[in-house]
């Protein structure tokens, strides 16, 4: 859940907090597979390991790569919305200036 839908994001700190998942889920997903490929080792060697523990940390991983995808979701959602209502101001804006023009000229031409 965001809890920034009433506090205006700039762009900039949106684009570097983005880049910054994008890293984070490719490490998560990076240190899963470490683990995983830990793991086979242990089961087809017989290393005194508990596999059961590397699994673990292995769905650990993957569940954090998980949860920061959706994070990323949520502030790709926040920047599109911002997006949005700021061209929704600025129409708004627009029609405000021409009416306000209008109004101008049909005093002036009375």
């Amino acid at each position: 859940m965001l809890y920034t839908n009433s506090k205006k994001i700039s762009t900039k700190m949106l684009k570097h907090a983005l880049e910054c998942i994008d890293n984070l889920t490719e490490a998560a997903a990076e240190v899963a597979a470490i683990f995983h490929t830990y793991q086979m080792i242990v089961e087809e060697t017989g290393l005194p390991a508990d596999p059961q523990v590397i699994e673990e940390c292995s769905q650990m991983f993957s569940s954090m790569n998980r949860m920061m995808l959706h994070q990323k979701a949520d502030l790709q959602h926040l920047g599109m919305l911002q997006k949005s209502m700021g061209k929704a101001d600025k129409v708004l804006k627009d029609a405000k200036k021409r009416h306000a023009e209008k109004s101008k000229q049909a005093v002036a031409v009375a």
